[in-house]
């Protein structure tokens, strides 16, 4: 474009600006918290009545003039107080054990204040939004060396802080000290424990800030209540005076309204025309209070989660369920725990400095923690876990047993009881595949050789017993694997079990039957059916505890024995063994309770029936009961005892199955040993036979399993059961067809003693 002779070039193109290249140190803080803070004093509250000491003053008065407040304070802080707090260390390493022992030794019994003292203080930070302490350090000879300890954690009180920074404002605390000079603490020398800490801001929040308005309004209330119970609560005396009236009647009347007073001869005379009562002040008009009062007061527990104290206290609004109850405790028990926590991390930080000062090379430091605040639903935790576990969804370990046992306080595992398995589960419902195939049933099976049986083993049930005869007098030559076997030992602890088996559940059923009987006869006297059908021995809970306190004890033993045999170490108990002793310790004692009653009630109705008299029906019950009692406790004694000492063994053997050659059954331990027992005594099998899993075959039953271990000098050929012997027996107690003679090998252990028998019937059939 030309102008005036003149090129101009009015092109709109400019150069492009050169982005200025910026460079941000990683490491650099460039902003900070927002918290409103000059020179240590801090200005984040909006109401100047509760900023710096004028709210420490107010929260002070609200704890120490307010009952609910007082609640409310005693309800946050109590739970916590009363948790178990102790040092825990980092790993169970020695190192990290030897450093955890030295602070739990510093932290409560080296140091000035005692814990629960120190603990009650540094929950004032609650009330008041924070509470801060002082280190001081001293030195302390230990073992030989020394060591640098706290002498005391001092408390700071709230009330004498004046700001939170000292010279240059450098972190630490400006303190009013009680002779009222200031002095400056270092942050490095503090344990600060702040509630609800935001930014930079010191202060915290007290607990009681979101109930302060309920207080002050719930104050003005009383005030206002306390004024009207002066101005209304009484009526205002009066006297009309006639139209003529003297000075004198003036000063008369004055005299009267003065001296009004109730006592119970009190009265007044009025002259004519005078007049004398009370006005009215029209108190019944007023607003009460309370129902004010009482929303505040909710509002102020409220504030501390703590509204659940108010449930079922009558005033409107406090009304609540069980269920709505338990979930306010829980949310607020939850609440508690987050406050521990915050007290914990600030001593926390103070044990990391004291470990520091005395350990070298310290990776990770113990903690101080807490138990006991919150409550756990063992019945809620123990169904949940049994459905894990047997579900297959977790498998049970050391430490689920130990955190059992601490959860319920028992007593710790005894230590010596390591290499803990978890045996095979088996379905006892169904067929064994690694066993042989069993015919359906045997020919001539019935009942009436099941009580040729029995009758047969009351006949020949006279045992040695412990306190008559406990030496061991085999029927036969043992074998090599049975040399081994301290069977005089193994009879004398079968007997005593058996002996304080038996004893202790009759004496406990014996005197539950008493009760049971008077029950009975009240009702039967009543004539009250309901009530008969009702009674019952009332002992399910200590019958079912002995039972499996025998069981658990006849299994240990069984265990220790068979380890010993071996030179191997016992394993500990079992879950899935335990678990089955205390569902069938409870299946038991039900069974028992059940029969006892039972055939107590049947002999009280055939009696009836028979004619008798109501007293000697009762007398025929609690004789069936006594029957009942002595036959079910000695069965029960001889079956369990003998069995869970073979369940002991068993498992020793089963963890131990590679260095076992096979198992040989022994039946010599009975001063007479029935032909079953005979027909499969001195047989071998191997380890993984389902038929070694038997452990008894009938009451009064005493066989063991002997192990044959590998590295023996003799090793037997593994023979099996014979199936013949095999199908005569059901998998369980009792249930097995007793053979008319013993089924055994002429080259057996039991040869001998089976011919003797055959011989001996032979000569006399009646035997």
């Amino acid at each position: 474009m030309h102008v005036f002779g003149y090129e101009l070039n009015l092109s709109r193109t400019a150069a492009e600006p050169t982005a200025p290249i910026k460079t941000t140190k990683k490491g650099l803080e460039i902003g900070d918290s927002g918290t409103r803070i000059l020179s240590g004093i801090i200005n984040e509250e909006y109401n100047p009545k509760l900023r710096g000491q004028a709210g420490i003053d107010v929260y002070d008065e609200m704890r120490k003039s307010d009952a609910t407040v007082k609640a409310a304070i005693l309800a946050t802080t109590l739970p916590i107080r009363a948790a178990e707090w102790y040092i825990e260390p980092a790993s169970d390493d020695a190192p990290d054990q030897e450093i955890a022992d030295f602070v739990q030794k510093a932290m409560f019994e080296w140091q000035a204040l005692d814990w629960e003292d120190l603990l009650r203080q540094a929950l004032l930070s609650l009330p008041f939004g924070f509470m801060v302490f002082e280190k001081v350090f001293t030195t302390r000879q230990e073992g030989g060396k020394t060591y640098i300890v706290w002498s005391k954690i001092a408390p700071r009180m709230p009330r004498s802080i004046y700001k939170w920074a000292i010279e240059n404002d450098q972190p630490g605390v400006t303190q009013f000290r009680s002779d009222g000079t200031t002095v400056e603490i270092p942050m490095e020398k503090l344990i600060v424990v702040v509630n609800e800490m935001e930014g930079d801001n010191w202060d915290g929040t007290s607990i009681l800030r979101a109930a302060y308005k309920h207080w002050f309004i719930k104050n003005n209330f009383y005030k206002i209540d306390a004024i009207a119970f002066e101005r209304q609560g009484l009526g205002v005396p009066y006297a009309k005076l006639p139209e003529n009236y003297t000075e004198t009647d003036r000063a008369k009347a004055e005299t009267i309204l003065k001296n009004l007073r109730a006592n119970s001869q009190a009265f007044i005379v009025e002259p004519h025309d005078y007049e004398i009562g009370f006005k009215d002040m029209m108190a019944k008009t007023t607003r009460d209070p309370e129902s004010s009062i009482s929303h505040h007061n909710r509002e102020i527990l409220k504030a501390v989660l703590a509204q659940f104290l108010e449930l079922g206290g009558g005033a409107k609004g406090a009304s609540g369920s069980r269920a709505v109850s338990q979930d306010h405790s829980d949310l607020f028990l939850q609440s508690l725990e987050a406050v521990a926590d915050g007290v914990a991390i600030a001593f926390n930080k103070g044990i990391k400095e004291l470990v520091d000062l005395n350990f070298d090379n310290v990776g990770k430091y113990p903690t101080l923690t807490y138990e006991g605040i919150t409550d756990t639903d063992v019945a809620k935790l123990s169904g949940a876990y049994q459905t894990l576990t047997t579900t297959g969804a977790i498998i049970p370990s050391d430490n689920d047993e130990q955190y059992f046992r601490k959860l319920l306080s028992l007593p710790e595992r005894d230590p010596n009881e390591e290499g803990r398995t978890l045996p095979v589960k088996t379905d006892p419902s169904k067929p064994d595949p690694t066993a042989p195939a069993a015919d359906q049933a045997l020919e001539g099976q019935d009942a009436a050789e099941m009580s040729e049986l029995v009758s047969w083993l009351k006949k020949n049930s006279d045992r040695q017993s412990f306190a008559e005869d406990d030496t061991f007098k085999p029927y036969r030559k043992l074998t090599f694997a049975e040399g081994k076997v301290d069977f005089e030992a193994l009879q004398r602890q079968m007997d005593k079990l058996e002996a304080e088996f038996d004893a202790r559940t009759k004496a406990l059923l014996h005197e539950a039957r008493n009760s049971y009987m008077k029950a009975l006869t009240k009702a039967a006297h009543a004539g009250d059916t309901a009530a008969i059908k009702d009674a019952t021995l009332k002992v399910q809970a200590d019958l079912a505890r002995i039972i499996k306190q025998g069981m658990t004890t006849a299994y240990t033993y069984g265990k220790a024995n068979a380890a010993k045999e071996m030179g191997v170490e016992a394993p500990a108990n079992p879950m899935d063994i335990l678990r089955q002793i205390d569902i069938q310790a409870d299946t038991i004692a039900d069974k028992q309770i059940a029969e006892i009653t039972g055939d107590s009630k049947n002999a009280y109705v055939q009696a009836l029936n028979k004619g008798t008299s109501v007293t000697v029906a009762l007398a025929a019950a609690d004789a069936a009961a006594q029957a009942a009692i002595d036959a079910l406790t000695s069965d029960a004694s001889a079956i369990l005892m003998a069995g869970y000492i073979n369940h002991g063994r068993n498992t020793v053997f089963t963890n131990n199955a590679p260095d076992i050659h096979g198992l040989q059954r022994s039946e010599i331990l009975d001063s007479h040993t029935c032909n079953f027992c005979l027909s499969v005594d001195g047989r071998i099998v191997a380890t993984d036979d389902s038929f070694a899993q038997n452990t008894i075959f009938h009451s009064s039953c005493r066989g063991i399993w002997v192990a044959i271990k590998n590295d023996e000098a003799e090793l037997p050929p593994i023979g099996g059961i014979p199936k013949a012997v095999r199908d005569r027996f059901g998998d369980a107690v009792n249930d097995l067809i007793q053979p008319k003679k013993p089924m055994v090998r002429k080259d057996a252990p039991a040869a001998k003693e089976a011919q003797r028998r055959i011989d001996k019937q032979a000569a006399d059939p009646t035997q």
